[in-house]
């Protein structure tokens, strides 16, 4: 997870212990970069596809994690 974050292709927050905290839909998004990875992709090209579309479904997700008041997230 860490990996594709230091690339740009996930993202995280931090708890108040420093442990990072992933939400369900980055690690949906881990699973379809290592798709892509295993189709020949490279990260580079990885993000610059799929980047705008990371960022908005993101936004999209943290707006409705915060209106249903929480969720199931995974900490690493």
């Amino acid at each position: 997870m860490r990996f594709y974050e230091a690339k740009s292709l996930s993202t995280s927050t931090r708890e108040p212990n420093n442990y990072r905290d992933y939400s369900e839909a980055a690690l949906g998004r881990v699973q379809q970069i290592r798709e892509l990875l295993n189709a020949g992709l490279s990260t580079q090209a990885i993000r610059a596809i799929s980047l705008p579309a990371i960022t908005a479904r993101s936004d999209r997700l943290q707006r409705r994690h915060i209106r249903d008041g929480g969720g199931s997230r995974t900490r690493a």
